[in-house]
């Protein structure tokens, strides 16, 4: 830290040290085997279905401060909204 944060580049602005990273959560349907009594048959439906919630998050250790987003999609722009809050907040 010491080497990147030095003062001419700091410039007396407040630095905060944080570790990020993005998950995937949801769910995705396959057709699997399945036991059942002779003569039955189940039916099934072929076709996947997938849901995912996408989890932005920042941890500040040193502060104990954690700022995260929860979001439909995953791309630049929300990866550039969550960090405008990350840095707005102090």
């Amino acid at each position: 830290m010491a080497a990147i944060a030095k003062p001419d580049v700091v410039k007396g602005r407040h630095i905060r040290l944080m570790f990020q990273d993005e998950a995937r959560f949801g769910r995705m349907v396959r057709i699997r085997k399945c036991w059942a009594m002779v003569p039955e048959r189940p039916v099934v439906n072929n076709g996947y279905e997938r849901e995912f919630v996408y989890v932005y998050g920042a941890v500040s250790p040193l502060q104990g401060d954690l700022d995260w987003m929860i979001c439909r999609q995953m791309n630049t722009s929300h990866m550039s909204e969550f960090l405008s809050q990350v840095s707005e907040a102090q």
